[in-house]
């Protein structure tokens, strides 16, 4: 039931089929848009090439590295209630 429930909240049907997660919905949706999002690109690749959260979000702006450093201090808290109530 958990995995059902994870399943609901944090993807949606993909236009071929099955299930995306709602963060690669969005991404489909600025590419769609015709928006750049080069940033968010270099980010994921720079962190799947081993570079650490603090060297990849020195190229970007203030307010992503703000929201990205919080986000990740509440994970790294592991606490479900604070998890909980920021989401």
């Amino acid at each position: 039931m958990i995995y059902e429930i994870i399943l609901d909240e944090e993807s949606g049907p993909h236009p071929d089929g099955g299930f995306v997660s709602h963060f690669e919905l969005y991404l489909n949706a600025i590419d769609a848009a015709g928006a750049d999002s080069s940033n968010i690109q270099r980010l994921i690749n720079e962190l799947q090439n081993g570079k650490s959260l603090e060297e990849s979000l020195k190229n970007q702006a203030p307010l992503v590295q703000n929201y990205l450093r919080l986000t990740f201090q509440l994970i790294e808290r592991d606490s479900l209630t604070g998890l909980m109530v920021s989401f």
